[in-house]
């Protein structure tokens, strides 16, 4: 399974090892102010960390953890199969998701990762394009989707707030 570096990151699979850093990371409330989750305990955080190391191995896709070049940890990229219920023109796709440590917000590594982790999904066969749901009210996620290619699918009320799906097509 693929390792990615860009001019500052470095894109790789998860380790049993990466759980601590996880786990923190989604007890961090600063980092879920504009997710609809609450800080997630040790023991919440383990069963989503399991689902996404067995992507990878289901689905042939998956998140990456992301490091700087002197070895910081920086966030998750990649893509996921949620099932949200909004439809087979959402639901049936690859689903990018992006979340950085707030230390690291702010510093162009969100749209330096998705480029990389497109990059990469658009050399491989699992369909046609990609979609991704932002909350509708954190303009800073939806402009580095935008310069990522994505446009607006339409606006939908997802778990606690307003949300809009996006989709990009791949270059084929």
């Amino acid at each position: 399974m693929p390792t990615l570096t860009t001019k500052h990151l470095i894109l790789r699979l998860p380790h049993k090892d990466d759980f601590d850093l996880f786990a923190a990371l989604w007890g961090d409330a600063d980092m879920l102010k504009d997710l609809p989750f609450e800080p997630q305990t040790r023991a919440e955080s383990w069963p989503r960390f399991l689902r996404l190391a067995g992507s990878w191995a289901l689905l042939e896709y998956g998140t990456w953890f992301v490091f700087d070049k002197a070895g910081g940890f920086v966030g998750l990229v990649g893509f996921m199969n949620a099932l949200r219920g909004h439809g087979p023109d959402f639901d049936d796709h690859p689903e990018l998701n992006c979340v950085l440590s707030p230390a690291h917000m702010g510093k162009g590594y969100a749209t330096e990762a998705c480029l990389a982790a497109l990059a990469w999904m658009d050399q491989q066969s699992f369909g046609s394009h990609t979609v991704c749901l932002i909350a509708s009210e954190h303009t800073a996620s939806i402009r580095v989707a935008e310069k990522c290619g994505y446009k607006v699918l339409r606006n939908v009320k997802s778990a606690k707030e307003l949300a809009v799906l996006m989709t990009r097509n791949c270059p084929v």
